[in-house]
């Protein structure tokens, strides 16, 4: 069994194909994923109690939705520790004020091994 089998990691990605790649490969390297299409989806998964460890966030959301930022910050107030990386395929200068220097960022498409390893640190700080 891998080390990663006791880690949860909440992904919100609005794209299903993009969401259910990035659950199988975390699956894969034997994360407990939790997945979340939306804001509201998101909210709930965290408001449940079950225990997550990364939250890996899209930053882009639908038109008239959350964004993503918004659901992190909103999660991080239920769950200080929560730790988020945020993704997306496209980032305008609005949406990098939001996002905290340090913060960790991938940039879609990435590759599942840049993302295991930016998991495995922050999972394990």
């Amino acid at each position: 069994m891998s080390s990663n089998a006791k880690k949860s990691i909440l992904v919100l990605e609005d794209d299903d194909v993009c969401r259910e790649v990035i659950r199988s490969v975390l699956h894969a390297a034997g994360f407990k994923v939790l997945c979340a299409r939306e804001f509201d989806e998101a909210i709930r998964i965290v408001e449940h109690g079950e225990p997550i460890d990364v939250a890996l966030v899209d930053v882009k959301m639908p038109p008239g939705t959350p964004h993503g930022v918004s659901f992190a910050r909103m999660a991080q107030q239920r769950r200080p520790r929560l730790k988020i990386i945020f993704m997306s395929s496209s980032i305008n200068l609005r949406d990098t004020l939001t996002i905290d220097d340090g913060e960790p960022f991938l940039y879609k498409p990435f590759a599942p091994q840049h993302l295991l390893s930016l998991l495995e640190r922050e999972a394990a700080a």
